[in-house]
């Protein structure tokens, strides 16, 4: 038992009238100054009968969820008629006035409340000690009083606002549960410290963990939202991927198979692609730099070294390593992801990170710190991949709720079919997946290099590479990730990539499916159709419609350096390539390198043509040509647009050549032979390039090679345009 001083005061009860004007002008001012305190105090905790009054008044107010202001409590006490109680209007205002904010009044309501406990336990010993002297009671029941006295007013310091005392006991026990579950890492220390909670509550550590695990399930009710609310809080259209159709961010994923079967090296060439941002076989990744964690606890340091020594030394990639770790120590893992902050985290395997666990695999409680593993890449927007074993069945080993507490389950097996160790064919199949349709890929390990290849789908004989479907699939998820957060339709990509209309909506539909791409309703257009896209990761909602666009980047400036060196190399051999009977492919001939690519958003901008990357020198033997007055009229008003056409053509140190001319200052027709180097072998876009060709070089022969898809009749314009409207239709 502990002694404490007593000094005897003359002076007025413990109360402090600043604090408490403070607390009544605060909630005057901010409405929301009393949510947070209406559970501190009560009207008692205010020591003069005019605040007690007016507390009342807020109180009542904002219980019923009205606001607190000044005007809404003077009306509220002038209705009960106790306005002139707490001094009338003038004393609101001054409250106010005295009031600079409501930043405090958490503080002050403690202070108060405070003084009323001491107030309190003045009155009660006052109390105490006249029923002591009385000898008419009995000591028992004077001690009974005095007992039930001091737990009232325990009780009441405790609520503060009159709730029960065993809500204000759990209260404070889960918030102690909370400094020891949550905020100790060392698993041997938190237990220490539950079993001396345990002695003080008289509770068992199982019996505190399992109140703990129930007040978090309470807390897992949410209000109603509608379909807009659910939107703005959770996200926007798009989901965000490591690697698109693989790894979604901020989940956890499980890949599972028998020993031997090749799963880490899986991950580990996931991995390099995941950290260089290289696509895996045409599965692209994320254009955001990305960071690795990998803890590998199921093979040795020195095998980390083997496997991915060649692909990761000196290559500067942000990956680090741990080789030691446990489930047990999940919280010193979130401080370390909180200060590293990676976008992928690799565990190998669920079974080693767990050796120390008192539980089986088979057991239900053997998931739940996989639940909390998910919580924390969900709240950390960071994607778990963990490595399992499969049992004798081919299914995930251990209890059921281990599946369950996956988001996404995918097994490598080897086929049916397979016969030999040495086989290395395997089966990639998504089990189980919260954001794609299912599919079972076939893919092909290449052991020299230790990476893999998808070779095909599963039931899907078009997927194979080997045949057009596969080419196609590829050149429509090459061209989409090249422009990445743009929005095409069907139509669009069909005139890009020169795919027949039903075989791009076919594969549009199948990459959407399994998430390569994504998709969104253009509700802008007629229609409505929909919009495919490789998400921007840079940009808020992953994509960027056309009429969002702020700024339009003019046809000047679409080529890079880059690319103008591209093309500068890359005439001359074009040209040299070509070989023609009659030795027309000399130097002093005209050159145009058409790149059907590059060059299709310059012609867009520059009306709907086809803009030029060319290089031309001036021909020798030149034929004049009369010209008559109109033809003469119009090459004199060139247009500025054109001549920055022509300028953009040439390199900066080198000037734009200016027409030739005969004596008599007439502009020459000279003859101009075009190689086109593009890929479009149904020649669909030639019309455009014919158009693109007058426009830019006026008044010139123009014929066109076709030797770019191994044609070697060159064709004069007017053959040129019958092809290309031939194909257009």
């Amino acid at each position: 038992m502990v002694a404490l001083p007593i000094r005897l005061h003359e002076s007025a009860p413990p109360q402090n009238i600043e604090a408490e004007e403070s607390i009544l002008g605060g909630c005057l001012l901010d409405s929301n100054a009393y949510n947070r305190i209406q559970h501190l105090l009560i009207p008692d905790c205010f020591y003069t009968q005019a605040h007690q009054l007016l507390w009342k008044a807020i109180d009542a107010l904002g219980r019923k969820g009205h606001p607190t202001d000044a005007v809404t409590v003077t009306s509220y006490l002038a209705d009960k008629k106790q306005l002139a109680r707490v001094g009338g209007p003038e004393m609101l205002a001054q409250i106010c006035n005295r009031t600079v904010s409501a930043v405090n009044v958490d503080r002050y309501a403690l202070l108060i409340r405070e003084k009323f406990a001491r107030r309190e336990m003045m009155r009660l010993g006052h109390d105490i000690a006249t029923a002591s002297t009385d000898t008419v009671n009995g000591l028992e029941r004077v001690l009974r009083y005095a007992n039930e006295q001091v737990e009232r007013l325990s009780d009441l310091c405790l609520a503060g606002d009159g709730r029960d005392p065993d809500e204000v006991k759990y209260n404070s026990l889960i918030e102690r549960l909370k400094e020891v579950l949550l905020k100790v890492p060392d698993a041997g220390l938190r237990h220490f410290k539950l079993k001396d909670l345990g002695k003080q509550f008289g509770w068992r550590v199982g019996e505190l963990q399992q109140l703990f695990l129930n007040h978090m399930a309470s807390r897992e009710d949410e209000p109603l939202m509608t379909f807009q609310e659910l939107t703005d809080k959770y996200g926007g259209d798009t989901q965000e991927w490591i690697t698109h159709g693989i790894f979604p961010r901020g989940t956890t994923n499980l890949i599972y198979g028998t020993s031997g079967d090749g799963k880490t090296l899986l991950v580990y060439d996931l991995l390099y692609h995941a950290l260089t941002g290289q696509a895996w076989n045409n599965f692209p990744q994320t254009n955001k730099p990305c960071k690795a964690l990998v803890i590998q606890t199921d093979e040795s340091p020195r095998s980390i070294i083997e496997n991915l020594g060649s692909r990761l030394e000196g290559m500067g990639l942000e990956v680090k390593f741990k080789t030691r770790w446990s489930l047990e120590s999940l919280l010193y893992l979130r401080e370390e992801i909180e200060e590293y902050a990676p976008d992928l985290l690799i565990i190998d395997s669920l079974t080693s990170v767990n050796r120390f666990s008192t539980r089986s695999e088979n057991d239900a409680e053997y998931a739940r710190q996989i639940y909390a593993l998910g919580q924390m890449s969900g709240e950390l927007n960071c994607c778990t991949v963990m490595l399992h074993h499969a049992n004798k069945s081919g299914d995930v080993r251990g209890s059921s709720s281990i599946r369950a507490a996956f988001d996404q389950i995918l097994e490598l097996k080897r086929p049916e079919d397979s016969r030999s160790w040495d086989d290395t064919r395997r089966l990639l199949s998504f089990c189980k997946s919260r954001f794609r349709a299912p599919a079972t890929y076939t893919l092909e390990l290449q052991p020299e290099t230790k990476t893999w290849k998808v070779t095909g789908k599963k039931d899907d004989l078009n997927f194979n590479p080997q045949v057009g479907g596969g080419t196609y699939r590829e050149s429509i998820v090459d061209f989409l990730a090249g422009k990445r957060g743009r929005v095409f339709e069907n139509k669009e990509i069909c005139d890009k990539t020169a795919i027949s209309p039903s075989t791009v909506r076919r594969l549009t539909g199948d990459l959407e499916r399994e998430k390569v791409i994504q998709r969104i309703k253009l509700v802008n257009r007629p229609r409505h159709p929909w919009g495919y896209f490789v998400p921007d990761d840079r940009l808020p909602r992953g994509y960027e419609l056309a009429s969002e666009a702020q700024t339009v980047t003019p046809p000047s400036e679409e080529f890079s350096d880059r690319d103008r060196d591209e093309i500068a190399s890359r005439s001359p051999k074009t040209i040299g390539s070509y070989p023609s009977q009659s030795q027309e492919n000399s130097v002093s001939d005209r050159a145009i390198a058409l790149n059907d690519e590059k060059n299709y958003e310059v012609a867009k901008k520059n009306k709907g043509s086809r803009s030029l990357s060319c290089e031309t020198t001036a021909e020798q033997d030149i034929q004049p040509d009369p010209l008559s007055d109109r033809q003469r009229e119009t090459s004199d008003r060139v247009q500025e647009r054109d001549r920055d056409a022509i300028a953009n053509c040439h390199t900066p140190s080198e000037p734009p050549p200016l027409p030739p001319l005969d004596s008599g200052g007439r502009i020459l027709k000279p003859r101009c032979k075009v190689y086109y180097c593009g890929s479009d072998t149904n020649m669909k876009h030639l019309k455009g390039v014919l158009l693109t060709v007058k426009e830019i070089i006026s008044q010139t022969e123009v014929s066109v090679s076709g030797k770019g898809w191994g044609m070697d009749l060159i064709r004069p314009s007017c053959e040129f345009s019958r092809a290309a409207k031939g194909a257009n239709k």
